[in-house]
Order: C-alpha cells, then structure tokens, then sequence
C-alpha cells in the first residue's frame, strides 16, 4: 500500500466532489416536452427536473421514464 493510499485510508477516503444541489435549480412548469428540452443531458437539470416531477401531485409517468433512463 502507497503512502498515499494510508493517507487516505485514515482520512476516511478520498473527497467528493461538489455538486449544484438540485433543489437550488428552477425548473420550468411547462409541458412535458418543454421540460424534457430544458434538462438535456445535463445530469443536475435531470436531476433536478426528476425531483420537481415526483413531487407533483399527479406525476407525469412520460417525464419521469424520460428522466430516468
């Protein structure tokens, strides 16, 4: 083992990188379409549009296998 990997071993392992919480983002109220545009393939617009669809009242089940795939 490397002394690098001890140092990292006793330090908990290495660090994670930051990243824009999802919550922070505004997603658009639009139809499905419109949002599936805005996301992209941005991971943290997806990210954030999943989460802003399951919190709806009614989920759009086509928004939400769009994001999840």
């Amino acid at each position: 083992m490397s002394y690098t990997s001890r140092r990292k071993q006793r330090r908990g392992g290495a660090t994670k990188a930051k990243t824009t919480a999802p919550s922070k983002i505004t997603v658009p109220d639009g139809s499905a379409d419109e949002v599936l545009a805005w996301a992209g393939d941005d991971y943290v617009r997806r990210a954030a549009a999943l989460a802003s669809e399951q919190a709806r009242k009614r989920p759009r089940k086509t928004v939400l296998s769009a994001l999840e795939a």
